[in-house]
Order: C-alpha cells, then structure tokens, then sequence
C-alpha cells in the first residue's frame, strides 16, 4: 500500500523538464507560477479543501486526530521514520502538554506545494512557559523551570492520500539556528534543552563544528588537501555505519 501511495504522489509531480520549462515554469525557470502548477494538478481534493484539512488535523493533534493511514510515516531531522504505532507512543510518552500548557505553537503560511500538490506545508514558531513537571517515564520526574522558551522557526508538513487520511508529518526542521533560545535546536529537542534536561547523546545538544571542518576551514591548502585523502581513505578503509556515523549524519 505504501508502494502505491509514492506511485501515485510520483504522478502528481511534474516532470523535471515540465518544472524547469513548462507553463508552470518562469524566466527559464528561475520562477514557478503556483497556480499554474496546481490548476494541472490531478490531485482530488483541492488546495484550499486541503489547507483546511491540515488545519483540522492540527487543531485536533497530528497523534490525535485519528485520520493517520494505515502506511502513515512520521520524520523529524533525528527521529523516524516512524509508523503510527510508533509516532502516538513517542508523543505519548514525552506528553509535552504537562510541561508545557500554555504551548502556543504559532502556525503560519499554510500552503500547498505546487509540485507535490498532496503536500501542505507550513512554519511554526512555538512559544511555551515550563511551568509543569516533566514525567515522560523518567525516574525522576524534572522539576518546573518557570522559563519561558521559544523555539526557533521550523518548516514542518502532512501529507494526504485520497482518502484524506494523514500519510506522512514531518516536522522540527529549522529555518533559521540563529533565532530563539533553544540552541538553535527544534521540536522536543529544543524545547528539553531550553529546561536543562536535553537527550543524552549528541544530536539533543546545539550543533557545533566537527574538528575536520575546523581544520578544512583555516583556509590552509596542505591541511584541506590532507583532509580530502584522509576523508577518502576512510571511506574505504573503515565499515559504513562507522564512516558515516556523525551527530548531524541521519540515514
């Protein structure tokens, strides 16, 4: 079933060549012309039918609205993808609306993308006060901090089949690390650290350069020529997951 569903999302888009040179397409591509994209759509339901969709799916809570399919995929930059099963889990046990009760999650720019036209996309930009203990089955539950945290902006989005059910929710992708108090980090990740009580491993903290990007970026030419050999030599000589494995590396 999930196999048919990427098929028929695969139908929906426009071809790359339709994308870069056909109606849709402005000043050789440079430019799209939404509307244009979404009148040749062959999606059922239309954008604006599809925006209120995504809407009602948020109000009621994405692990709460009970219109998650079958196939249904949840991804954020560290997590998933997740089935259903495992996403209403996830969100039940961290249960954030106890720390977090006044959470506003501040939605804007709900729309529909002209080349995935199954797709809404919107920013979020959360403002929250810990004012309540956080449990999620930790031995201790983490006292209230009083403080008030807000997230940098994040692009996050759902997915719809035919039906209208929910596909696929991504969400927590930052825009801008720079914004907010979280260490540039989103969703939960962001808003644990913010309290003091981050994930215990890397990718729960705010990114920082790794000690091969500070030596390619001295700008030295025998450092960055050195680290290109050492960089290849190690992707040959060393197992996959070991290469590859980096705080900010998801598969």
């Amino acid at each position: 079933q999930h196999q048919q569903d990427q098929d028929q999302q695969q139908q929906y888009e426009p071809s790359a060549v339709e994308a870069a040179k056909g109606p849709g397409a402005k000043e050789g591509g440079m430019f799209l012309d939404e509307q244009e994209l979404l009148s040749r759509s062959s999606f059922p339901i239309p954008p604006e039918r599809l925006v209120e969709m995504a809407k009602d799916v948020l109000r009621a809570g994405v692990h709460k609205c009970g219109k998650l399919a079958p196939d249904f995929t949840f991804s954020a930059p560290f997590i998933g993808p997740l089935n259903p099963q495992d996403f209403i889990n996830s969100m039940e046990t961290l249960n954030l609306d106890e720390p977090f009760p006044d959470m506003a999650p501040r939605i804007y720019h709900l729309r529909v993308d002209p080349l995935m036209p199954n797709r809404v996309w919107f920013t979020t930009r959360p403002i929250a006060t810990n004012s309540g203990p956080l449990r999620a089955k930790l031995p201790i539950p983490v006292r209230p901090t009083g403080k008030v945290v807000e997230l940098p902006p994040q692009t996050s989005s759902l997915s719809f089949n035919e039906q209208g059910q929910v596909v696929d929710f991504t969400m927590g992708y930052v825009m801008d690390r720079r914004l907010g108090n979280t260490g540039g980090l989103g969703g939960a990740f962001g808003l644990l650290y913010a309290i003091g009580c981050p994930f215990p491993y890397p990718e729960g903290h705010p990114w920082q350069s790794s000690w091969q990007q500070m030596l390619f970026n001295t700008g030295n030419p025998l450092l960055q020529v050195s680290m290109f050999v050492l960089d290849r030599a190690a992707s040959f000589l060393l197992p996959n997951w070991l290469y590859t494995a980096h705080a900010r590396n998801v598969p």
